[in-house]
């Protein structure tokens, strides 16, 4: 005990005298504060989980710690945990190739895309960043700003101005568009005809923000065949 209380005191004055501690070494650099000197082993930040290092409170800029969901070391920069061991951009993608045998809503409401919940329909996700939560709804896990896009594509689309919507909602309030217009399908009503659109939407979300991406087509109400859908995210 008396041991380890005369490191603690050595330790004590020395870094307030000199502002320097070395271990494995009698000599640090004047231009470092702590040196590790060592061939035999390694240093070791705190170890934890994505959930267990976004409940830290009030990190300081330059925390660091490694993340055993991931396997990566993460350093705070003031306002989020940054990756340090990856240069992609953190991205989310839902797809699925539906071939006709998937029914869309055509009754002129709000519906969110039918992927996410289904076996392989996330082709690609950082979960560092992103929580796919439900068909079409997806919770962000940092702030910034994001950049989603959706596309979807379908085999029945009827003759006449057909009113179409692809919407952004944010915490279950509509919140932006990522397309909105008329399709112009040739008529008669009878005639029926392959149709798709795709759109791109931009926005700043808080942690544990929860968007969905809702679709809206008026097809007099007869239910659309899906070809293609999907939906994409980027965290800027």
């Amino acid at each position: 005990m008396n041991a380890f209380l005369n490191f603690l005191l050595f330790s004590f004055f020395t870094t307030s005298i000199v502002a320097q501690v070395g271990i494995n070494t009698t000599t640090p650099d004047d231009g470092s504060l702590l040196q590790v000197d060592g061939t035999t082993g390694a240093f070791v930040p705190p170890r934890v989980t994505t959930t267990q290092m976004n409940a830290i409170p009030t990190p300081l800029k330059g925390a660091t710690v490694f993340n055993t969901t991931t396997n990566a070391i993460f350093v705070y920069n003031g306002s989020i945990w940054q990756n340090q061991t990856k240069n992609e951009i953190s991205n989310l993608t839902l797809y699925r190739n539906f071939s006709g045998g998937e029914a869309l809503q055509g009754d002129s409401t709000f519906n969110n895309f039918p992927i996410g919940d289904g076996v392989n329909e996330v082709t690609s996700i950082d979960t560092s960043v992103f929580e796919v939560v439900g068909d079409g709804k997806i919770k962000v896990l940092v702030d910034g700003t994001y950049q989603f896009s959706a596309g979807l594509s379908v085999r029945n689309l009827k003759g006449g101005q057909r009113k179409y919507i692809l919407a952004i909602f944010k915490n279950t309030s509509r919140f932006g568009y990522l397309a909105r217009g008329f399709a112009s399908i040739p008529t008669p009503a009878t005639n029926i005809e392959y149709w798709g659109v795709s759109g791109v939407f931009q926005l700043t979300l808080n942690a544990g923000d929860i968007i969905e991406v809702q679709y809206y087509v008026n097809n007099d109400g007869v239910d659309l065949a899906a070809d293609f859908l999907n939906i994409g995210v980027i965290k800027m």
